[in-house]
């Protein structure tokens, strides 16, 4: 798994979002872990923007 595989529970940051989609042709996601939209503390997930960004479109 690559690096924003191993984070997508974490707190998403534009900055870290612009290094993974730069630095890196592709990333292997999984759904072997339970995946969280937001943080406990309220704050957006990596993976809560992939599904904002990418499938939450009417």
């Amino acid at each position: 798994m690559g690096p924003l595989g191993k984070c997508l529970n974490d707190e998403y940051t534009e900055e870290a979002w612009q290094k993974f989609c730069t630095d890196y042709d592709f990333h292997k996601l999984t759904y072997k872990i339970p995946l969280q939209r937001k943080t406990p503390e309220g704050k957006k997930t990596f993976y809560g923007h992939i599904m904002e960004e990418f499938f939450d479109k009417e």
